[in-house]
């Protein structure tokens, strides 16, 4: 599913987010977003096209290191607002397929690009099918579940991409994350 479309467009509203997430990379990063045709003063209401924005995001990737990539996408739960209705682990997990839905446009309508489903007591998978890179998804999960907690957790949640399927980092079109704690 991650094929992006010609039409396809991210909102400003997220590039906004991500660019905030950035932390020390922010100077250098704007700089490969500006070299990719992106407003680095994008206005909240507009809209960004998808192809460029994840062109962009993969040489910040490649210039930076997956590490970058992971520390960005745990820093946006930080620095976005949820409704009162995401107020726990499942609710935040179940939404963000609702939250992707939003925030792109001239892509199909979906519930497949944050697929979330619980695996056991302590355990869960949840499937990313999107062109983002896999290392902002799985920072973008553990941002998520330090923000929203399993009940009872002790310590923290582990998010590992499941290496027995294919993934976006070898050439498979999702990734799927496993998810366990204490």
């Amino acid at each position: 599913m991650n094929t992006i479309n010609n039409t396809a467009q991210v909102s400003g509203a997220s590039v906004r987010i991500f660019m905030e997430a950035m932390g020390k990379v922010k100077e250098m990063a704007l700089g490969i977003l500006q070299k990719h045709n992106i407003d680095t003063n994008v206005p909240m209401e507009s809209w960004v096209d998808l192809n460029k924005w994840i062109n962009a995001l993969k040489e910040i990737e490649q210039r930076f290191g997956p590490a970058t990539m992971f520390n960005i996408g745990k820093t946006v739960p930080s620095v976005i607002a949820f409704p009162p209705q995401v107020n726990s682990f499942e609710s935040a997990m179940n939404g963000l397929n609702y939250s992707y839905l939003l925030t792109h446009r001239g892509i199909p309508n979906s519930d497949k690009y944050y697929k979330f489903r619980m695996t056991g007591q302590k355990s869960a998978i949840m499937e990313c099918d999107n062109p983002y890179p896999s290392d902002f998804d799985r920072g973008l999960l553990s941002g998520m579940t330090r923000k929203f907690p399993p009940a009872g957790v002790v310590g923290m949640v582990d998010v590992k991409l499941d290496e027995s399927v294919p993934s976006r980092k070898t050439s498979g079109k999702s990734c799927v994350f496993k998810m366990s704690w204490k």
